[in-house]
């Protein structure tokens, strides 16, 4: 779901991702090849809409 949603559908979106994953998000993470790209545009995002 990455870039599939704006910042007005983030609870949907996280209820979606609980649906889809229901193991501890750690585990997933560390599971993908990419998880370092994945948090770092993570970070980006928080901080282009202003949460820190």
């Amino acid at each position: 779901m990455r870039g599939d949603a704006e910042p007005e559908e983030w609870k949907e979106t996280k209820t979606l991702a609980r649906q889809q994953h229901d193991e501890l998000v750690s585990r997933y993470l560390l599971g993908q090849p990419a998880v370092g790209e994945f948090l770092t545009e993570g970070k980006e995002k928080t901080l282009e809409f202003g949460v820190d």
